[in-house]
């Protein structure tokens, strides 16, 4: 093989997702499938570090667009503010 620099091997027996942590090395946080009007799909995938490479690999293997969203994950220990509940806040009155 002339020309090939790096080559990565993936071990595959699970699902989508386990597929997709393979290919990007790292945990996936969500995958949508969105279809379009002509019948193609996109698959939009949400990790905590963007790879162009893998979304690149992961597009060739699939045969399918990849998309990918990288999401900044929660802190252990910090809860999201939830809006006040207006009729116990009411109540207390």
């Amino acid at each position: 093989m002339s020309g090939v620099e790096r080559v990565r091997v993936i071990y595959y027996g699970g699902g989508l997702e386990k597929l997709l942590e393979a290919i990007f090395g790292q945990r996936i946080l969500a995958v949508n499938r969105v279809y379009s009007s002509d019948g193609s799909s996109t698959l939009i995938v949400k990790v905590e570090r963007r790879d162009p490479g893998a979304a690149k690999l992961a597009s060739l293997l699939l045969k399918t667009q990849v998309e990918v969203e990288a999401v900044e994950p929660r802190k252990p220990g910090v809860e999201r503010v939830r809006k006040p509940d207006i009729k116990r806040v009411l109540e207390r009155m």
